[in-house]
């Protein structure tokens, strides 16, 4: 649906960013609108659930020390799964350029 939208758009950015988060960081986006705060606000319960999950997962991870890595992965998916309203997932190498305005 035409409502549906802008939560599927944070879907897929979940989805892009837990297929290969090695790299890449998230950061506020320059270009979010203030329509974002509806949105943030219909998101709390999902995004509570999923930081959850990510959180625990996290600390089961780094356990072990090949799990590490993943773990530390793993929070910073929550972080994202609890807020990803007006978050841009950039890769480390255009950070910069971000940063700078360029990107």
């Amino acid at each position: 649906t035409v409502v549906g939208i802008p939560f599927a758009r944070q879907c897929v950015k979940l989805a892009n960013f837990s297929f290969w988060p090695f790299g890449r960081s998230i950061v506020k986006d320059p270009s979010a609108t203030k329509l974002g705060v509806i949105g943030a606000i219909l998101w709390i319960i999902p995004g509570v659930l999923m930081a959850i999950g990510y959180v625990l997962s996290g600390a089961l991870l780094c356990l072990t020390i090949i799990g590490i890595p993943f773990g530390v992965q793993s929070i910073k998916m929550a972080g994202l799964a609890l807020q990803p309203f007006g978050k841009r997932v950039v890769s480390s190498n255009d950070m910069a350029n971000f940063y700078a305005g360029t990107a």
